[in-house]
């Protein structure tokens, strides 16, 4: 059985521009002082937020719903949920050209939501930054927040994804500024 962390060097490179340098996903690390690692973003992304007071007493209440997201061929990137309330974040990539949002919401009307359910909100303008680290607690969450909002840049925490990563939403047109002052701040030696 193989061990986790023991492989050949993977480099993991931008689309857009393939000669830049990239990432390592190595067997270990050369600065241990940081506990961030690294930062991934999503640019272009819909919040569609589902209200219904009746999902935390129904059985697979998300089936027909994930059902349905499979049927579009959408690319769900984050999906997190309440007692009564859940928002799908949806990569813009995956339905462009071939679906509108409406349309999106219409289909879950339709086929997937109960009569209880509402669309609370609808959010196109936004990304999705992704903080990894080791050991990701309150404190680092707090401190990488902090920097955006230090910044007045409008900051949303969807959730934590473990203890190596964190989510935050932010608007799309503060996106560049929000990942240089995440760089600067945590990266930059």
């Amino acid at each position: 059985m193989a061990q986790a962390g023991v492989g050949p060097k993977i480099a993991i490179k931008s689309f857009e521009n393939e000669n830049q340098h990239g990432t390592y996903i190595v067997n270990t690390r050369n600065c241990t002082k940081k506990p961030l690692v690294g930062m991934g973003v999503r640019e272009e992304v819909t919040g569609i937020t589902i209200k219904d007071p009746d999902m935390a007493v129904s059985t697979g209440y998300l089936v027909p719903i994930l059902k349905k997201l499979g049927e579009l061929e959408l690319n769900v990137l984050h999906l997190p949920t309440g007692e009564s309330e859940l928002t799908l974040y949806i990569a813009n990539d995956s339905y462009e050209g071939r679906l509108l949002p409406h349309d999106i919401i219409y289909e879950l009307v339709r086929d997937a939501l109960k009569p209880s359910a509402t669309i609370e909100n609808v959010d196109y303008g936004s990304s999705i930054i992704g903080m990894v680290g080791e050991g990701m607690n309150g404190r680092l969450e707090h401190k990488i927040k902090s920097v955006l909002i230090d910044n007045k840049i409008n900051v949303s925490h969807i959730n934590n994804g473990s203890e190596v990563s964190v989510y935050y939403l932010v608007p799309r047109e503060d996106l560049k500024i929000a990942v240089k002052l995440l760089y600067n701040s945590f990266f930059r030696n």
